[in-house]
């Protein structure tokens, strides 16, 4: 089963979170090159469609092997456009033919006063 987490974030703002990339069982999944995560943003589970999506296949500078954390990075203009809210997410590792849900949850988007076009 996939674990829960849920955090806010400023739309716009730049935030790296690390997700421990284990089994159902809580051992850790090696991850190695052509092997892939992703990490998908939705208005909600029930549609197909998403509102962002980034896929990781580089892993030397993403995951540490002695902690199986990955880190997952939103870029400012991955949110910055978003409307403010409460969007859910999942992050899935593939691994050959092997696909596992590690996290999922809530990402709210909170407001500020900087828009982009006041960059």
């Amino acid at each position: 089963m996939a674990k829960e987490f849920s955090f806010e974030l400023i739309r716009g703002d730049t935030k790296s979170v690390g997700f421990e990339i284990t089994d159902e069982e809580g051992k850790p999944l090696e991850l190695t090159e052509g092997d892939e995560i992703y990490f998908t943003l939705k208005n909600n589970y029930n549609t197909k469609d998403y509102v962002l999506q980034k896929k990781y296949t580089d892993f030397t500078l993403r995951y540490d092997i002695e902690t199986s954390e990955a880190t997952i990075t939103l870029e400012h203009d991955d949110t910055c456009d978003l409307a403010y809210g409460t969007y859910v997410y999942d992050v899935k590792v593939k691994i050959a033919d092997y696909w596992e849900t590690v996290f999922l949850g809530e990402i709210t988007l909170n407001e500020h006063s900087t828009w982009k076009n006041n960059e």
